[in-house]
């Protein structure tokens, strides 16, 4: 049985000129001559991995005929691999690609298919976000406003800071004020994850949550909430008491998160962090960070995904 390979695609850069459409209208071009022509102007430079090396070379001699250019490490021409490669074309050369390869063999297919959805995702304009109660359809970046249930928020703005009194009722105004100021969702976290931050108990964590849940719900019904944890007790707690949304800074490196969120058919925020809170800032090292939680990120959505 041969083992299946995982190729990857991320947009690197595009050379996308916001202002040429506008330059061509005021030089009288043609609308259908703009549609057809603005393709043309934007380079797309994509990273893809884990391609077979002899699958590389067919791809590069097919962008090559075509005006692109596939940049390949020196083992590709000489080792049956797996290699890294970059891909530079215009958009207008990617779809004539894209109808050469479509027919040729499995791994060229994938590669095509794999292109496509990785500029389709990133041209997209719209998304839509399913909880169990709400559809967030979002159409531009939403205002997340943060309240930190914390006596040790690393932003100074924990509401136990101070005194534990009048706690609710704190939670109750500062939701207000922050929807006032035109937040989109309200996002409580029981449990402090600045750097060196030491963990708490679950039931300590649920005793700071829980209420101000239950507060926010009643008295804003129709905002989206979501709630910043990593342990699935905390987690199926609020989903029963109406939390829209699990805001895991682990990025579901516990499965029982997954399935308690799938369960529940909520929404999940997916973080990254290396290692944990009260060790993070010791020595952390990335070879290539933006790869590294690029990759990390993709597996986390995946495994989202494998559950449902």
């Amino acid at each position: 049985m041969k083992k299946k390979i995982k190729m990857q695609a991320r947009l690197l850069n595009q050379s996308f000129q916001s202002d040429l459409k506008k330059l061509m209208r005021s030089l009288k071009v043609e609308e259908a001559g703009i549609k057809i022509m603005f393709p043309k102007a934007k380079l797309r430079i994509l990273q893809i991995n884990k391609i077979p090396s002899f699958s590389a070379n067919i791809l590069k001699q097919e962008l090559l005929s075509l005006g692109g250019d596939l940049a390949l490490p020196r083992e590709a021409l000489i080792k049956k691999t797996l290699i890294n490669s970059v891909l530079l074309a215009t958009d207008s050369q990617i779809k004539k690609l894209l109808k050469k390869i479509a027919y040729q063999g499995s791994y060229l297919k994938n590669i095509g298919f794999l292109v496509q959805q990785t500029l389709k995702n990133f041209n997209k304009g719209k998304f839509i976000l399913k909880t169990a109660t709400k559809t967030l359809r979002i159409k531009r970046p939403l205002i997340m406003g943060i309240i930190n249930l914390t006596p040790d928020s690393f932003s100074g703005d924990g509401l136990l800071k101070n005194s534990a009194s009048q706690f609710l009722e704190r939670v109750k105004r500062k939701t207000e004020q922050m929807l006032k100021e035109g937040a989109d969702l309200i996002d409580i976290g029981g449990e402090s994850t600045r750097p060196g931050a030491k963990p708490i108990k679950a039931e300590e964590e649920i005793r700071r949550v829980i209420p101000a849940l239950k507060v926010i719900k009643k008295n804003f019904p129709k905002i989206p909430v979501s709630v910043d944890t990593h342990k699935p007790l905390v987690a199926k707690l609020a989903l029963k008491e109406g939390a829209d949304i699990i805001n895991d800074i682990t990025g579901l490196r516990n499965p029982e998160i997954t399935k308690i969120v799938a369960k529940k058919k909520a929404g999940v925020i997916i973080m990254h962090m290396k290692g944990k809170p009260s060790t993070m800032q010791k020595n952390p090292f990335y070879k290539d960070v933006v790869e590294e939680v690029y990759n990390f990120l993709a597996q986390a959505i995946q495994k989202a995904l494998d559950q449902g």
